[in-house]
């Protein structure tokens, strides 16, 4: 991987490789264990981590975000129903969010929980821009290792957005969206199921 590039490991129905938890650590093994939902997906999104980042081990920390023990990889993880992302960069900080694109959730009601003014003046009632700013936003957020809190809801993802500086943003099919965030080349890469096993 070239200094400046930022890869994004894509893998659709990362539920179909739960029988690979071997792969995972004994910390990503107990968690897996104590999901009572969604542990198939958790430990496929695991094995997509794995695959991007080898056998170096994590610093599990609670409430911040994980890292590579040695610093030698930044790396950000997503997972939502049907789709699971790892973006890996040797440059620096990361940051990815997938989410299954359904307008339904596109409530005006959830993005004034989440936008400021600017960005729910540029969202409007379109549910494409919804889930490209709220992709984005999360993208942003991970990538500086922070929680969500009422002050990124105040900070405007917008410019980010718009100038794709950053910042990228696509729809992964007709299903979900996903964005990074990261300094670097993007570099997305579509795995197939023999490429895991």
């Amino acid at each position: 991987m070239p200094a400046d590039a930022v890869t994004i490991f894509c893998l659709k129905n990362p539920e179909q490789y739960a029988h690979l938890i071997d792969r995972l650590d004994e910390t990503e093994k107990a968690r897996a264990a104590r999901l009572r939902n969604g542990a198939e997906l958790f430990v496929g999104a695991h094995v997509l981590l794995r695959y991007a980042i080898g056998a170096r081990p994590i610093r599990w920390r609670d409430g911040e975000k994980p890292l590579v023990a040695d610093a030698s990889l930044h790396f950000s993880l997503s997972h939502c129903r049907g789709m699971a992302l790892c973006a890996v960069s040797r440059a620096g900080a990361v940051g990815v969010d997938v989410e299954v694109f359904d307008p339904a959730l596109a409530e005006r009601s959830v993005a004034e929980q989440v936008f400021c003014r600017e960005e729910l003046d540029w969202v409007g009632d379109s549910a494409e821009r919804f889930f490209r700013m709220w992709t984005v936003k999360e993208a942003i957020f991970k990538s500086a290792g922070e929680k969500w809190s009422e002050a990124w809801r105040r900070r405007s993802a917008l410019p980010d957005l718009l100038s794709g500086d950053r910042v990228e943003q696509r729809r992964m099919g007709e299903t979900h969206v996903a964005a990074v965030a990261a300094y670097g080349r993007f570099d997305w890469r579509y795995l197939q199921e023999n490429d895991l096993i």
